[in-house]
């Protein structure tokens, strides 16, 4: 049986709190208007399915978090969200499984904080 997104999300969300992330699940879907009878825009496109603050004083590290299928690719928006999330200061994973993420963060954890504990670069 093939993990589906939202239980690797789920998983990944738990981790990341279990790390003292504060962290969300961003719900990017369109919203179904009853009475108009169809889904509003989703005006989010792009935005990566987690979004956080690791813990690092005095202000944190954004980190975005997006989970994919083995069969699933990144989408033009999602590509241009990753390149402005990171260009802003941010760290950007994507993720197949909750071990990728684990090793992806872990890494990210030994390269970023001794910086941003320095203050900077």
């Amino acid at each position: 049986m093939k993990n589906k997104e939202s239980d690797i999300q789920r998983h990944i969300l738990a981790y990341l709190h279990s790390q003292n992330v504060f962290c969300r699940k961003i719900h990017t879907t369109g919203i179904y208007d009853p009475v108009k009878k169809k889904f509003r825009r989703n005006y989010s496109k792009g935005m990566a399915d987690i979004i956080g603050i690791i813990p690092c004083k005095p202000y944190g590290i954004p980190l975005a978090v997006e989970v994919k299928t083995s069969k699933r690719k990144l989408t033009k928006e999602q590509i241009i969200f990753a390149l402005e999330f990171t260009n802003a200061g941010g760290i950007y994973l994507l993720c197949h499984s909750l071990d990728e993420l684990i090793e992806d963060y872990e890494a990210t954890k030994r390269e970023n904080l001794p910086k941003a504990l320095e203050g900077g670069e």
